[in-house]
């Protein structure tokens, strides 16, 4: 798997690196309410107002779908891979989304924003 991912330009062990250089300033910018630690697929927040509840908050970026997208020349996906993507880093917390800010955004209807990868 390790050869897999290099081939394709992902760099574990630098990415690593990274995320070490900036785990203390991740961590400083933490209040009261921040529930875990960083390096999770989502920020947990204690929800006011609503003991033993926490919120959860997760966004993908767009680079690699991008890529793959321009390579494939299908575009047409992209919107729908970034919101799975979120809800996906959410649902591996155990918890469920509440809307997507990305497609509360979008004027048209939520399956019409899926479908054309553009907010």
């Amino acid at each position: 798997m390790k050869g897999r991912y290099e081939e394709s330009g992902v760099n574990i062990r630098k990415g690593q690196e990274a995320v070490d250089r900036i785990r203390a300033l991740c961590r400083s910018t933490f209040g009261p309410d921040v529930v875990g630690d960083f390096g999770g697929f989502a920020g947990a927040f204690r929800a006011p107002g609503a003991p033993g509840q926490v919120l959860l908050s997760s966004m993908d970026g767009v680079g690699t779908k991008l890529k793959v997208a321009i390579l494939c020349d299908r575009h047409d996906t992209v919107g729908y891979d970034l919101v799975c993507h979120s809800a996906n880093d959410i649902l591996v917390h155990w918890g469920a989304s509440l809307r997507s800010a990305w497609s509360s955004s979008y004027k048209g209807s939520p399956a019409d924003a899926a479908r054309s990868g553009v907010p």
